[in-house]
């Protein structure tokens, strides 16, 4: 029942929202997969895009994410955590692979709780320059270990943990 409701009001604050209702409801392409080789390691990628729309005369590739916080350095911090500016690089490059055009990347923020607030965040070029930086690393490193079949992964034996500063620390006297 919950989770019902979360969605009826997350759906409710996209329609009523101007920006999100012309990019959620009009026009484009919702869910549309994309499939390109990567012209430097010839490795086949395969990208699942949110929506593809036109926004202000602009193409746009459309990414929806739900969040507790939409504020923008709340969200920047989450998305670098989960590295949405890879996401965005690898898919703004398959699709100028495919078709080159400048294209926007937009991320449409929703929160998933009332008032349920919403932001349409757009990566800078910078974020962006580091995803594409990113994804180039994996997929270099991916083509290595099926060329080579070695699939490294965690150190054999055992490593020490060492508990953040903050865990550890005495109460600080004043």
């Amino acid at each position: 029942q919950l989770e019902w409701e979360q969605c009826q009001g997350m759906l409710k604050a996209t329609k009523e929202h101007e920006g999100a209702s012309q990019l959620l409801y009009v026009g484009g392409r919702n869910e549309m997969t994309i499939i390109w080789q990567d012209s430097e390691t010839g490795l086949w990628c395969k990208g699942r895009i949110d929506k593809f729309t036109k926004f202000y005369g602009h193409s746009v590739v459309l990414d929806i994410k739900s969040t507790a916080n939409a504020l923008e350095h709340s969200f920047a911090s989450l998305a670098a955590r989960l590295q949405y500016h890879v996401q965005a690089a690898f898919y703004l490059e398959g699709l100028n692979t495919i078709a080159p055009l400048e294209r926007r990347f937009l991320t449409l923020v929703i929160e998933k709780d009332r008032p349920y607030g919403i932001q349409i965040f757009e990566m800078d070029e910078a974020a962006v320059s580091a995803g594409k930086n990113e994804f180039r690393r994996y997929l270099t490193q991916y083509a290595e270990c099926l060329k080579s079949n070695s699939w490294p992964g965690y150190p054999v034996g055992i490593t020490p943990l060492r508990l953040p500063r903050w865990a550890t620390m005495e109460e600080f006297d004043d």
